[in-house]
């Protein structure tokens, strides 16, 4: 008897837990409960009108919960092994350079032997032979082969820290040339120094026939509110002596492209063009300067990399006719392009 009696209550409780259960969700024939006989329920249909389940909400409410609880469960995971990564990489690039550096000991002790003349100088570089690891004697090399065609790598801004070249290599910005085999300048003078990429296995030897005896330096001071980039020789002077020039970047041959003020970032990121107070293409040889075209009253605005564009090729003068070009918007649709020509001549085109 009593054990009958304690399996019926044992029912019984059963029976009334699956019914206060049951009774938590409304299970009315096409109302919003998912228990429901023709549930309405994620059928993307308005439920106003409807006999909604509070119940259901509260599930999916703990559901959503827990769905994002394990997704950033798995993201923190994701992002761990991502920085860890980045770590093993940037101290496998610290050891690199500490072994290249190790490498050139003694370098900075170098006395450089100043020709009697610039003529002198210009010979003794168009004599030069190479002098290994991919340089040629008479060359400025940047060792953090930065692209100084790329106006995104040459464009510094006032208290930016060191970069990691932004093509992350090997190098992080470097403030000093190596020349012959030997670092010059390597007494924090400048903030950056860049010259000729090194060879690697994506660009081969000097392409684009950065001069000898030059090199690009941003200056350890800023003018208002940019850097100041300049032009220097073997001793550190500087060419230009143009505070107002913030950016610059190497056309072709002895062309490089001047950029004054600070600079100005339109659209959305990659950016087709920076705008810039003023700018010029100049010959550091021959002091000859091309004013760019300009954008409005206050700007010109420059394709974001040398031989760089959008427009269609058909736009473009024939290949084998130039060397390199230059887009300057000049209009939402309108643009110049400058040409360094095979006769070593700037010539440009206007584009509507």
């Amino acid at each position: 008897m009593l054990k009958t009696t304690a399996v019926f209550l044992i029912l019984l409780l059963f029976s009334a837990t699956s019914y206060v259960s049951a009774q938590s969700h409304i299970g009315t024939t096409g109302s919003f409960c998912r228990y429901a006989k023709n549930s309405l329920r994620d059928r993307n249909i308005y439920r106003e009108g409807h006999t909604q389940c509070p119940a259901c909400d509260l599930e999916d409410e703990k559901e959503e919960v827990a769905r994002r609880a394990e997704d950033k469960r798995r993201q923190d995971v994701k992002n761990a092994a991502i920085a860890a990564q980045r770590l093993a990489e940037k101290k496998a690039q610290e050891e690199l350079l500490k072994k290249k550096r190790e490498a050139d000991k003694g370098v900075t002790e170098v006395a450089v032997t100043m020709p009697a003349d610039k003529k002198t100088v210009n010979n003794a570089v168009a004599a030069s032979p190479a002098v290994g690891d991919g340089m040629l004697a008479g060359y400025f090399y940047d060792e953090a082969a930065t692209n100084n065609q790329s106006l995104g790598h040459m464009i510094f801004h006032i208290n930016q820290g060191e970069r990691n070249n932004q093509t992350y290599k090997l190098y992080s910005d470097v403030n000093y040339f190596v020349l012959n085999n030997k670092r010059i300048l390597d007494n924090n003078e400048f903030k950056a120094c860049i010259g000729v990429r090194r060879l690697s296995d994506k660009d081969q030897g000097n392409a684009y026939q950065f001069p000898a005896g030059v090199g690009i330096v941003i200056l350890n001071e800023i003018n208002g509110e940019h850097v100041i980039a300049d032009l220097v020789d073997v001793t550190g002077k500087r060419l230009l002596k143009d505070d107002n020039i913030s950016t610059i970047v190497h056309f072709y041959g002895d062309y490089f492209i001047l950029l004054e003020g600070k600079v100005f970032t339109p659209g959305s990121y990659p950016h087709a063009s920076f705008q810039f107070d003023d700018g010029v293409i100049y010959n550091y040889k021959t002091k000859q300067r091309h004013p760019l075209a300009r954008y409005s009253e206050t700007r010109v605005s420059v394709g974001w990399h040398v031989n760089a564009t959008y427009l269609p090729k058909n736009k473009l003068r024939d290949k084998s006719t130039y060397n390199a070009f230059l887009e300057v918007h000049t209009g939402w649709n309108t643009s110049s392009i400058y040409y360094i020509t095979n006769e070593g001549k700037v010539a440009s085109d206007a584009i509507h």
